[in-house]
């Protein structure tokens, strides 16, 4: 068995050695007050989950049970008138011809660099 040794420590070192033990010990504290919040809020979060669960599994019984008893409608689409079709493509073609100026310019840059 090795017998003990002693070092004569000065008093700046003293301090500085305290400083440190009492900065880690407030640290593991800190660390320890965040786990117990982080746990408390992880246990809210499972709770609030599993009601939001519960009443989005009850809203889909409600509306299941809502399209047994409504009538069923029946309708026809309606469709779409060919202006709007040529208006459409109207945009899309004035959209192309503007990616295409840009382009142009793009290139332009480039080339004058």
């Amino acid at each position: 068995m090795v017998g003990s040794e002693y070092v004569l420590l000065s008093p700046p070192e003293k301090n500085f050695g305290h400083k440190n033990l009492l900065g880690a010990q407030l640290q593991l504290l800190r660390l320890t007050q965040s786990f117990h919040k982080f746990r408390v809020l992880r246990d809210e979060e499972l709770i609030l989950k599993i009601t939001l669960k519960n009443y989005i599994e009850e809203t889909h019984r409600e509306i299941q049970r809502l399209e047994r008893f409504l009538p069923k409608a029946t309708y026809k689409e309606e469709k779409e008138e060919d202006g709007e079709d040529k208006e459409d493509k109207a945009k899309k073609l004035s959209l192309e011809e503007e990616i295409a100026k840009v382009r142009a310019k793009l290139s332009k840059l480039q080339e004058s660099m």
